[in-house]
């Protein structure tokens, strides 16, 4: 992700300032209206018609005036709006995704996010069972970065219902071809009710949900039930991946996304991807994870980092450090997703470089070491 530049928001604090100023000129160029009183009816006439001349311009300039500090009223408060819309704000972290324990009364993962979609027809049946998955509640989560920023999808919760032979266990599981999605039910045994109900909560991810029908830009992921005897349906849900979630223990390959700057300028790039740790059964405890640079891959040869490229980790808790070339370590809680940034400058690379450099990072994990790479390509820079 490129930073945004500061010129849109000179401009307009120059239409600001104009907007609060032209009011108040306005009616100190307008003066009001003096009465006269005439000695005949004629001239009670003429007096009367000479002030109603006097008072239309007054009335319009004053309502006109009136209009003009309303809209700068609004858009100074609309400062903040307008400043988030440039980038021109300190860097900062919006939301938090949950614990299963704490949602949905802790409303830790923002507010609803625009991109979220109720699907409808998502359910299954056996001969014995029904599953339906439910209209989701939706999070974001924003970023800011020095003076650009990001918002996207940071997950969905689904209810799902389950109909059954009473008395009766149903057991549910999750499986899906993407390494970059994190999903999981906070009970994968249901006890059926004395009226054969049972229910359980799936989460999401690294994706959300636009539609109920699969398109060639999603991603199925398959919610499988199965029954007392055996029998087993499966809902096909179709996901759109977004920003890339690892989950850490899965067997899966760490998704880092890759970044391309452009030659000629001193601008950091970053882009947003996460981890999840959903710890088995009865595991307390947080994740521990380091990040460190291992160096530029190429076949089987590893070489260090050019000295004019700097690569360096933050997360969540802060955005916008500055470069530090040593490991960057974090502590993840279980049953949460907790977001990293990766930074790259080139602002020292000698005239005329580009192409792409695949970038090996050093991913620990509870001490266990996960191959991880992202491709920085280079872009000459853009002449005018």
């Amino acid at each position: 992700m490129r930073p945004r530049r500061d010129g849109i928001w000179v401009g307009l604090a120059t239409l600001l300032a104009t907007l609060c100023v032209f009011p108040i000129s306005v009616v100190s160029g307008v003066s009001a209206p003096t009465s006269r009183l005439g000695h005949s009816e004629e001239a009670d006439v003429e007096s009367h018609a000479k002030r109603r001349r006097r008072m239309t311009p007054y009335a319009t300039s004053l309502a006109l005036a009136a209009l003009l500090a309303v809209l700068c009223v609004v858009a100074l408060s609309g400062t903040s709006v307008l400043a988030s819309l440039v980038g021109f704000q300190p860097a900062r972290y919006s939301g938090s995704p949950w614990p299963v324990s704490d949602f949905p009364s802790s409303g830790l993962w923002g507010q609803p996010a625009i991109e979220c979609y109720a699907p409808s027809g998502l359910n299954g049946s056996t001969p014995n069972t029904a599953a339906t998955v439910g209209t989701p509640e939706c999070f974001d989560v924003s970023f800011s970065h020095s003076d650009s920023g990001t918002e996207f999808v940071g997950g969905e919760v689904f209810p799902i219902t389950v109909q059954g032979i009473p008395s009766t266990v149903v057991q549910l599981s999750l499986t899906t071809k993407s390494d970059s999605v994190a999903a999981w039910l906070s009970s994968s045994s249901i006890q059926l009710d004395a009226a054969g109900y049972g229910n359980t909560t799936l989460y999401i991810s690294g994706a959300y949900v636009s539609s109920s029908v699969a398109t060639p830009n999603t991603v199925p992921l398959n919610l499988a039930f199965a029954d007392s005897a055996g029998t087993e349906g499966v809902i096909a849900i179709p996901m759109v991946e977004n920003v890339p979630v690892f989950t850490a223990g899965s067997g899966s390959e760490p998704s880092i996304p890759n970044l391309s700057p452009t030659a000629g300028t001193s601008d950091t790039y970053w882009n947003v991807w996460g981890i999840a740790y959903l710890p088995p059964s009865g595991t307390s405890g947080n994740l521990s994870v380091s990040l460190s640079v291992a160096g530029v891959r190429s076949g089987d040869t590893l070489t260090a980092l050019p000295s004019w490229m700097k690569v360096w980790f933050t997360d969540q808790s802060m955005p916008n450090a500055a470069y530090s070339p040593g490991p960057f370590s974090a502590s993840v809680q279980p049953t949460h997703v907790h977001y990293f940034m990766t930074n790259v400058q080139i602002g020292d690379a000698p005239s005329g470089t580009s192409g792409s450099y695949t970038i090996e990072v050093n991913l620990v994990v509870n001490g266990v070491t996960y191959p991880a790479t992202f491709t920085v390509t280079i872009s000459p820079p853009i002449r005018l």
